[in-house]
């Protein structure tokens, strides 16, 4: 996603100066009057327009490559326990070999032959569940700053 309020966004559509994004997210500007002569604008407004093209490839080529321990965290969760909610067996085997493993957790309350999430497990679907609210609010909020 092209991110309009970047150091490479703001200076490339501002041909009149060299624009930066300081430590304190200030937006620095230096014009033609910064500089000695025309030529010394122009040759460091062309290295910067580069510099930060290239800047912006590779935090886009970073992004796309790496994955958030929540994301890492929620891959997991999901494939050892939604997993056997959608198709009754997974990483453990099947949905009784998940019941018999935890059948010494606290329960809710109990009922043969039917699975019945305990104490652990309504937790963790919360915590799941709060993960993927989180992140969908973040991913929209996100979207509407850009």
């Amino acid at each position: 996603m092209f991110n309009r309020k970047s150091s490479y966004a703001l200076n490339k559509k501002d041909f009149n100066a060299i624009v930066y994004i300081d430590a304190n997210e200030n937006i620095i500007r230096l014009t033609r009057e910064d500089f000695s002569s025309e030529e010394e604008f122009q040759k460091w407004k062309a290295w910067s327009d580069e510099n930060y093209h290239t800047e912006d490839n590779r935090d886009v080529v970073e992004g796309k490559h790496n994955m958030s321990i929540d994301d890492l965290w929620f891959v997991i969760q999901f494939l050892c326990h939604e997993w056997y909610t959608i198709f009754s067996k997974g990483v453990m085997g099947s949905l009784e070999d998940k019941i018999k493993y935890f059948s010494g957790a606290i329960k809710w309350i109990e009922i043969d032959g039917r699975y019945i999430p305990d104490v652990y497990h309504t937790i963790l679907h919360i915590l799941i569940l709060a993960v993927v609210i989180t992140t969908a609010l973040y991913i929209r909020n996100s979207k509407k700053r850009v």
